[in-house]
């Protein structure tokens, strides 16, 4: 009896100390809730940041852009590509704090709440993205363009 206990345990533990199960342990949603009754971290997950299409739902408001929502170990990013899979930018959050990460190949300007910058004048905004925290718009006018985080207007 204590050998087949013995024989069980370490079955189990081969089965999940695989990379297989690890992978799919990373890629897998992670449920942390921020506010009560709205999971919106539910849809991010732990792996693909940086990928023209990561494994990871399209949480864009826009036909025209594409956001995916990574988490890990307490930090939120959003990633934001085109239609044609490349990355514009990552905006990065931690409590309450955003920046801006080194990604995409154009250097459009971007708001941050701490760092507030004007869009131009002739400039249409489209929302992007919007969770119980913040929006992410896209401000475009006919030279220049510029996308804005702002606190959401959600309780």
């Amino acid at each position: 009896m204590r050998g087949a206990i013995l024989s069980s345990a370490a079955t189990v533990l081969m089965i999940f100390s695989s990379p297989e199960v690890a992978t799919a342990q990373d890629s897998m949603p992670v449920p942390t809730a921020c506010c009560p009754g709205k999971d919106h971290l539910a849809q991010f997950v732990r792996i693909g940041l940086g990928n023209s299409s990561p494994d990871a739902p399209d949480l864009s408001l826009s036909p025209e852009w594409h956001v995916y929502g990574f988490e890990r170990d307490g930090a939120e990013y959003i990633q934001i590509n085109d239609v044609a899979g490349g990355v514009h930018l990552v905006i990065g959050k931690m409590a309450g704090e955003f920046w801006v990460l080194p990604a995409g190949a154009s250097e459009v300007p971007i708001s941050l709440p701490h760092r507030v910058i004007l869009p131009p004048a002739d400039a249409s905004r489209v929302l992007v993205y919007e969770n119980p925290e913040f929006k992410l718009n896209h401000h475009r006018g006919a030279e220049d363009s510029l996308w804005s985080v702002e606190p959401s207007s959600s309780p």
